[in-house]
C-alpha cells in the first residue's frame, strides 16, 4: 500500500487522498475547496465497482442536462445521501459516456463497472491499469491507469445510443 506522494510527503498525501473521497455537508453542498476542486480531481473519473451507475459533481463537464425530479437520491460510498438534480451526457477530449447523475457535493467522478459490463463491455485487468473492450465490436474503447489503488480512466468513449443488451 502506498503511504506517501511521489516526493516522500507522507501527511499531505493522505490529507489529499482523504479530499478527494470525501463529500460535502449531509446537505450534499460542499462547504469548502478541497483537493477535488482542481481541474484534475474535476475532470478525472475514477472505475468504481461500488457504483450502481455514472455520476458526478462538476456540472461543468456536462453540455446538457436534463432535470430529475426532487427527491431523487443515491446514497455515497460514506453513507450519506445526496440529491440527483439531473442527469445527461459527459463529452471532453477521448471520453464520451452517456446518463451521468449530476449529484451536487460528490467530489469524486465515478464510471460504474456493473453498468459497463450490462452495456456489453468486458473490462480486463492488469496491475498496470485496464482494458475496456466493446463485446459487439470487439474494439477497445477505453483504457484506466492503476494510480494508488485507484483506476483513473484516460479513455472512455461510449456511443451516445448505446442501449444494454437484451437477453435472448
Amino acid at each position: 500500500m502506498i503511504t506517501e506522494d511521489e516526493d516522500g510527503n507522507r501527511l499531505e498525501y493522505l490529507a489529499r487522498l482523504l479530499e478527494v473521497f470525501a463529500i460535502g455537508d449531509a446537505e450534499g453542498a460542499s462547504t469548502q475547496a478541497t483537493t477535488a476542486d482542481h481541474p484534475v480531481f474535476c475532470t478525472k473519473f475514477i472505475l468504481d465497482s461500488g457504483a450502481s451507475t455514472h455520476a458526478t459533481g462538476n456540472a461543468s463537464l456536462f453540455p446538457w442536462l436534463i432535470p430529475v425530479q426532487q427527491g431523487r437520491e443515491v446514497r455515497a460510498a460514506n453513507g450519506h445521501q445526496l440529491a440527483v438534480r439531473g442527469f445527461g451526457p459527459v463529452v471532453m477530449e477521448n471520453f464520451r459516456v452517456n446518463n451521468v447523475l449530476y449529484v451536487p457535493g460528490l467530489t469524486c467522478n465515478v464510471i460504474s463497472l456493473s453498468r459497463l459490463i450490462k452495456l456489453d463491455y468486458n473490462v480486463m485487468f492488469s496491475r498496470s491499469g485496464c482494458l475496456i473492450k466493446d463485446l459487439r465490436t470487439g474494439e477497445i474503447v477505453g483504457n484506466a491507469r492503476l494510480v494508488q489503488g485507484i483506476y483513473q480512466l484516460d479513455r472512455l468513449e461510449i456511443p451516445m445510443d448505446r442501449a444494454p443488451a437484451v437477453a435472448p
